[in-house]
């Protein structure tokens, strides 16, 4: 009888538990973090060996800390620092990226039309990965 109760107990635990995990709501990188000024960073192709430097900011649009624990990058000419960081509630924190144009393929069409090139994951502990960040390549020739 007292295996019974203990049984029952437990099943009606879980039970509220998944309940209530049903309508907790699970928010993407975008609702957590934002860019700024732009999603979106225009890389000056100017010089096929050099090394662009280019700043944004991440910022916060929770009132709880976000920690960044990683970013996808397309390729190993391209590195973001710092990584990891914590953003304070509502808080930002200054990123800088490198492009070794070197190491880059570029499609010269596409970088006449100035499209966007690569995009950039950004990984949170509190959400789904999305890509928050693209590249666009300007041919400056």
């Amino acid at each position: 009888m007292q295996l019974k109760s203990v049984l029952l107990r437990t099943f009606l635990l879980m039970v509220s538990v998944s309940v209530g995990m049903i309508g907790a709501k699970t928010l993407s990188s975008k609702d957590v973090i934002a860019v700024e000024p732009s999603h979106v960073i225009d890389i000056h192709v100017t010089d096929p060996g050099a090394v662009k430097e280019a700043t944004f900011q991440l910022k916060s649009n929770v009132s709880y800390p976000v920690n960044v624990i990683g970013v996808a990058l397309p390729c190993s000419c391209m590195e973001i620092s710092p990584i990891p960081v914590s953003i304070e509630p509502k808080g930002s924190v200054e990123m800088t990226l490198k492009i070794h144009l070197a190491d880059l393929r570029i499609d010269p069409a596409a970088l006449r039309r100035g499209e966007i090139a690569e995009t950039i994951q950004v990984y949170t502990e509190y959400s789904d990965v999305a890509p928050i960040l693209a590249i666009r390549l300007v041919d400056d020739v």
